[in-house]
């Protein structure tokens, strides 16, 4: 036996991490249940089940507030969140001493910027975003999730579809995923192997069929990889740690867990509390929307003619309209403290999900400067889970991408790719605000006139880089503005040149020809 492998097979694998699994599936569906509940249904689930609706819908937009803004911050839209580097380790002497030659080293960085375009293309033709999206929302509300990466095809594992187990440093060693397949969607070579072992099979093509694929860490550091379809082995073959097309993620993971626990999963009690009072408010305003009339002996008006009559009517009769009257419900400041403190859980659970409007004070003046402080404060509390989701999630997937650009294995070699989105960017912007706030304080405390003991070159080279820009791109290098003060020294020179013949010229202009009085 080596490592993480299992003996038996493959469906026996996934009944026995079942078992270790299942206190993370329950309270995944406890999460989903006042989230999202399509994200973990409950065993069973089908098109025709109805998913239960929570009470409030803070859960919800918390839930797709964060996931956007992950989305966005691990994969900006606009750029690339990789680079590629040559990595100098893997060079000897004489590479290193070639790349540093400037012009050898500007053409490198423009090949391997072709590079980086090729695989973003890659990227966005897979159409990966919009699954990267769902996986995330998975992270936030089950704290799991699981990705199988092969070529241009992504496919997503719920936690309900695989089990893991890890080793004592929290690296995954055994990875099992059940799915149904239709037995019409399988390669014919797989649909007579299958029968071959099992003789009385017989299936129809809108049939589902149970498949296993199975990930197991071996001593030697490589994965193997096997596939079983009816108790039929598919096939079985081994690939390198950094080609196995399995990537098993989790959102904060405790030491010695085979799984992780999700944000939802962090403010749990607020939820169950606000979705308690949510129900509670919504029967009381129910009950108090209720119009119920009270009639009196002394009415002189029967109950059916009340009950009968529409609104102008004219009904006579009536000798004490005292004795007719609304039943009202005197909870008013009952109900106002339930309100309050759905209010205050409310903004408990924006401020948890990141949701930047809860941040706004209620006051008439609140400068954008304030707003942005708290909110950098509050994607700090995320540090953590950036970095988390740089090396099982960013890494992994560039790593990927780039054995399905054609290059040759050298040079795949000699590069290694540096994660520039998600913790960086969140280094970045922390250093843009140190910047704008350290310009803005001495200008305001000492006057403008400070401002030239700065040193702009570097503050402008700062300033780009804590925006994710090239500063080469954008800032003007010592050698640009050299030539161009040069050449607006040399049109001085020529307009001061020039001047005196040019007023030469005017005055000829403007003399009479000889001869001629003026």
């Amino acid at each position: 036996m080596q490592y993480g492998l299992k003996a038996g097979p493959l469906s026996a694998q996934y009944r026995r991490g079942a078992g270790k699994r299942e206190p993370y599936l329950e309270r995944g569906r406890d999460c989903a249940r006042l989230t999202l509940p399509s994200v973990l249904p409950d065993e069973g689930h089908n098109a025709h089940t109805t998913l239960e609706t929570p009470y409030q819908s803070v859960g919800a937009e918390g839930v797709t507030n964060l996931t956007a803004k992950l989305s966005l911050a691990l994969f900006p839209a606009s750029s690339s969140f990789f680079r590629l580097r040559i990595d100098e380790q893997q060079l000897d002497l004489e590479e290193q001493t070639f790349l540093q030659d400037p012009d050898v080293a500007a053409e490198v960085e423009a090949s391997l910027s072709l590079v980086e375009k090729s695989i973003m293309d890659e990227f966005e033709l897979a159409a990966w975003r919009p699954r990267l999206t769902q996986t995330l929302r998975s992270l936030v509300v089950t704290g799991n999730a699981l990705l199988w990466v092969e070529g241009r095809m992504l496919k997503n594992y719920a936690l309900s579809h695989y089990v893991a187990e890890r080793d004592g440093r929290g690296q995954p060693v055994s990875i099992t995923a059940h799915e149904k397949v239709a037995w019409g969607t399988l390669p014919a070579a797989t649909q007579e192997k299958v029968k071959l072992n099992n003789p009385s099979c017989q299936h129809e093509a809108h049939n589902e069929v149970s498949m296993y694929t199975a990930a197991d860490k071996l001593e030697d550091g490589k994965w193997l990889l096997r596939q079983e379809i009816g108790g039929t082995e598919i096939y079985s073959k081994r690939v390198a740690d950094n080609k196995c097309p399995f990537i098993p993620l989790t959102w904060n993971r405790v030491d010695g867990e085979d799984y992780g626990r999700g944000k939802v999963d962090e403010v749990l009690g607020s939820l169950q509390s606000l979705e308690v009072l949510s129900e509670a408010s919504l029967k009381a305003a129910s009950l108090a929307s209720k119009h119920v009339l009270l009639n009196g002996v002394n009415s002189g008006v029967s109950d059916r003619r009340l009950q009968n009559s529409r609104d102008g009517d004219i009904i006579s009769g009536v000798t004490d309209l005292a004795s007719i009257k609304f039943l009202t419900v005197e909870k008013g400041a009952d109900l106002q403290i339930l309100l309050n403190r759905i209010d205050a859980l409310e903004k408990q659970l924006q401020r948890a999900f990141l949701d930047f409007e809860a941040v706004r004070r209620q006051a008439e003046r609140v400068t954008a400067e304030e707003i942005r402080t708290i909110a950098l404060q509050l994607e700090e509390t995320l540090g953590g889970v950036y970095s988390s989701l740089t090396q099982e999630l960013q890494l992994p997937l560039v790593q990927r991408l780039m054995e399905s650009v054609d290059l040759p294995s050298d040079t795949k070699k000699n590069i290694r790719p540096v994660i520039i989105a998600g913790l960086d960017a969140l280094g970045r912007g922390h250093d843009f605000q140190r910047i704008s706030t350290f310009v803005q304080a001495i200008g305001g405390t000492f006057g403008p006139e400070a401002l030239t003991y700065l040193n702009t070159t570097h503050l402008l080279k700062r300033t780009a880089v804590s925006l994710g820009l090239d500063p080469a791109e954008v800032i003007k290098s010592e050698e640009q503005l050299a030539q161009e003060q040069q050449q607006q020294q040399m049109m001085a020179l020529a307009q001061q040149a020039a001047g005196p013949a040019v007023t030469a010229l005017a005055n000829s202009t403007q003399q009479p020809p000889t001869g001629e009085t003026a």
